[in-house]
């Protein structure tokens, strides 16, 4: 892994790796998700840079929220809408969204997860001189002692994510998306953090938001986690219109797309639903089980000559991961058709100003067709030639799955960023429409 230790890194601006519902998947199946990041950002720390990203804001939303909310000024109640949306942002691997804690204020960048239950951010106390905790990552952290509103829970929790495992007390305090409210929320805020894995790193986000299936709102381990599903807990509270949560991916850095809970925002697409239902865990194999998975019944790379691939209703997972997995047997198709070229040992990529003539994958999904183009399945950045010499490429975010053990079909950010995204969670189906242009 020569290529790993010390020859390819990202500039220190953003960054997502591998993220998982439970411990197992977290240290097993999902690490080869796309440990390429998270080998990546490792180069950072070491001041190594091959690629280079253009930043994110560095706290997304704030302007709303601060335009909204006085200083001084509670929110104690989610008010008449029962409709809350708030600005997703990303550097290209992740995808965030400011939240606050406390009163007044205090605004982090959260990553959204639809694998993890989890809900974390770091403490002023975290001082372990790990660059987790210390100043080397450019972190918001929570102080307890300036919330008027903060509550001890008196018990210490562990989470691991990205290879990294966080210990913290927990706590109560409200919190803020927007103006979607909840008093006294339980949630992590960790003072000691250490790598667990040889990629483990946690760059490009303050904290967590895990949004998996409310349904699956304890692990298959030992032990139930400590704090409560957050979509599970709006339903319980039903401060929601409807127990729907609607997404659009931001397609490029720089632009913003949206999360919104409670319904869906009718400027944001047009057309109908094509609508899959979601498969029950007993019927995905693990790790996967505990995640959104609806069923694909083929997928064609629709070059000159289209070739297609039966997938036999196999369950394909949503994730908020950079990539698109599928069978080495169409993986090696679309690589050579799109004519990518191996980078390195982690990355093959095509030049960008082919991406307008090459061909779109389509996907049917319950019997729907959902298509996306270059501008989805690859990626802009910069790559540095020389000291002084700057190209850009366009890296290529499709992977074949037996890379992760089996062949699994995964459909990530690369996939949902081309559709308006809804999850009915009472109906337990998720519904894709196009986007309007």
């Amino acid at each position: 892994m020569f290529h790993l230790l010390g020859c390819v890194s990202l500039r220190p601006t953003a960054y997502h790796g591998a993220q998982t519902q439970k411990d197992k998947v977290r240290s097993g199946a999902a690490q080869v998700l796309h440990p390429t990041f998270a080998a990546m950002l490792s180069q950072i720390l070491l001041g190594l840079s091959v690629f280079k990203l253009a930043e994110a804001s560095p706290l997304i939303g704030s302007d709303l929220l601060e335009r909204t909310l006085k200083p001084g000024q509670e929110i104690l109640s989610t008010g008449a809408s029962k409709r809350f949306s708030a600005p997703i942002e990303t550097n290209g691997f992740i995808h965030t969204v400011n939240i606050t804690i406390g009163t007044p204020p205090q605004h982090f960048n959260v990553s959204l997860d639809f694998e993890s239950n989890e809900f974390f951010v770091p403490s002023v106390e975290c001082t372990n001189h790990s660059y987790y905790c210390d100043a080397y990552l450019p972190f918001n952290k929570f102080n307890a002692s300036t919330s008027r509103t903060y509550r001890p829970n008196g018990t210490r929790a562990t989470a691991l994510y990205q290879g990294v495992e966080y210990h913290g007390p927990l706590s109560y305090d409200t919190i803020r998306i927007s103006d979607l409210a909840i008093e006294q929320q339980l949630f992590m805020e960790y003072n000691e953090s250490h790598a667990v894995t040889w990629f483990g790193t946690n760059w490009g986000y303050d904290g967590l938001l895990g949004l998996a299936p409310p349904w699956n709102s304890e692990t298959k381990e030992s032990d139930p986690l400590p704090y409560p599903n957050y979509l599970r807990l709006l339903q319980d509270k039903q401060v929601l219109e409807e127990n729907v949560m609607a997404l659009k991916f931001p397609r490029r850095i720089g632009e913003r797309g949206e999360i919104m809970f409670g319904g869906i925002n009718p400027d944001l697409f047009t057309g109908d639903f094509a609508k899959a239902k979601i498969v029950g865990e007993d019927e995905v194999q693990d790790p996967f089980d505990a995640m959104y998975n609806i069923r694909a019944e083929s997928v064609t790379f629709n070059s000159s000559v289209p070739f297609q691939l039966s997938l036999n209703s196999t369950p394909a997972v949503i994730t908020t991961e950079p990539w698109i997995y599928l069978p080495r047997e169409i993986f090696e198709v679309i690589y050579y058709g799109i004519g990518a070229k191996q980078l390195d040992i982690l990355y093959s990529y095509i030049p960008c100003e082919r991406r307008p003539f090459l061909p779109e994958l389509t996907f049917n999904i319950a019997g729907h067709d959902l298509t996306v183009n270059a501008f989805d399945y690859t990626y802009e950045v910069e790559m540095r030639l020389t000291p002084e010499k700057w190209v850009t490429v366009c890296l290529v975010s499709i992977g074949p799955s037996d890379d992760l053990g089996y062949e699994p079909i995964v459909l990530g950010s690369t996939f949902l960023r081309g559709f308006y995204t809804v999850f009915d969670l009472d109906n337990r189906e998720i519904g894709f429409a196009q986007l309007k242009k």
